[in-house]
Formats: structure tokens, sequence, C-alpha cells
């Protein structure tokens, strides 16, 4: 697992990916602008976050945004947790974890905590978060990173390991639905898209791949998971 921080510095995000544990020395700085941050994290197979001061959503990454049900990332900015599918008892574990971890200024790693998916589903996550700072050093937020436990549901499964096959996670998405044996107008209705851009999606799938038939995508995935 990697965990993340971002510091504010000259309008631009420094971007530090931590090692499996505190003390391994495994510190990748990347200067970047916004844009290509955002274009990195939608790339992690894992949800997450930033939130400011009061618990109020900042941004996320895709993965983070459809399984909230949300439209886009976009969606999320200025929301709550009380705004989205988690339980009460559950945005009440998350915010006081929010508070903990600003109030602290140190991360608070391996939080083990459950999350209601917009279709009643439960999953359990682990979760770290850590302080965003200013270029000052002033704490103005915290960034989350989750990654869903084994005991995540099939869907999840199946997405995270096409992301990690290189997909983005609207891809891998209609290739889920694909995969249940939707047409391309029930996924176009599943995830509010044009049956015209589910197509696409598919057919940038199949070239990036190499597969001469649809079928040949979703069986990657599944090797994928066998593994």
């Amino acid at each position: 697992m990697f965990y993340l921080n971002f510091i504010s510095a000259s309008g631009k995000i420094l971007l530090l990916l931590f090692g499996t544990n505190r003390g391994e020395v495994m510190q990748h700085r990347f200067w970047l602008d916004g844009h290509s941050t955002i274009q990195l994290l939608n790339k992690k197979p894992a949800y997450v976050f930033w939130k400011d001061t009061d618990s109020v959503y900042i941004g996320c990454n895709e993965m983070l945004a459809y399984a909230l049900g949300l439209l886009s990332p976009k969606k999320i900015i200025d929301k709550t947790d009380y705004d989205l599918s988690t339980t009460r008892e559950e945005n009440e574990k998350y915010r006081a974890d929010d508070k903990r971890t600003m109030s602290s200024g140190q991360p608070t790693f391996n939080i083990h905590e459950s999350q209601t998916l917009p279709d009643g589903r439960r999953i359990t996550l682990t979760t770290n978060k850590m302080p965003f700072l200013d270029r000052r050093g002033k704490i103005i937020g915290l960034l989350g990173y989750s990654i869903v436990s084994k005991t995540e549901t099939h869907e999840l499964y199946f997405i995270r390991k096409a992301i990690e096959s290189g997909l983005t996670s609207r891809q891998a998405h209609c290739l889920y639905h694909l995969a249940k044996g939707k047409t391309i107008k029930q996924i176009a209705s599943a995830l509010t898209l044009s049956p015209r851009t589910v197509e696409h999606y598919l057919e940038v799938i199949k070239l990036k791949w190499k597969c001469e038939h649809r079928h040949q995508m979703i069986e990657k995935v599944f090797y994928e998971m066998l593994e």
C-alpha cells in the first residue's frame, strides 16, 4: 500500500508516495500541476479524496466518485459525508478520524472502516489520512487514501483489477457491465452515458489490449483476478 500527501508550493503540487511502512525509504517526489495530478490519481486502483478543515470535500478521484453514485469527481465538491450514501454512524467515524488527523498534524494509518454504497451494499476499507499543508506548513485540510479490503464485492474487485491492468475507472465500469451480459444501451443507462460513448470506451480497451474480440477483454480481467 502507498501513502500519499500533497504540499502546495509555488502554484504546484508536491506529491509524496511513501512505501509500505513509515521507515521505508521510498519517497518519490513529483512536481505536478493540478491537471497532471488528477490524471495520476484517476489511474490509482483505490479511493483518493481530499477535504478542507471542516471535512468538506474539495475533490476525489474517479473511482471514489463512481462508487458513491456521482456522475463525476466534480460532483463531490462542497459535499460532506452526510450528503452521500454512507450511514450516519459511518460518517461520524470518518469525521472523528479527520479531526484527529488534522488536530495532531500526524498521519493516521490503517483505519479499518465500512462504507455503505448507494445500492445498500457495505464494503470494508483500509484508509490512511494525512494532513494537507500549504507551503508555509499550515494545515488546510487532509488527504485520504482507501483500499477496499479483501472482502470487497466482486464488482469492485473486477474493476480494481481492470484499473491495475491499465484502464480508466470509466472504461473498467463499462467492461464490468459488458461481462455481466448487458447490452450497450443497458450499460449506457447504468452509467449515465451515451451508447456512443460506451462503444468508444470499449473500442479503446480493445485497441489498448490488442484484442480481436470483446470476450477476450473480459477474459483478460478474469485471468488477472485468478492470480
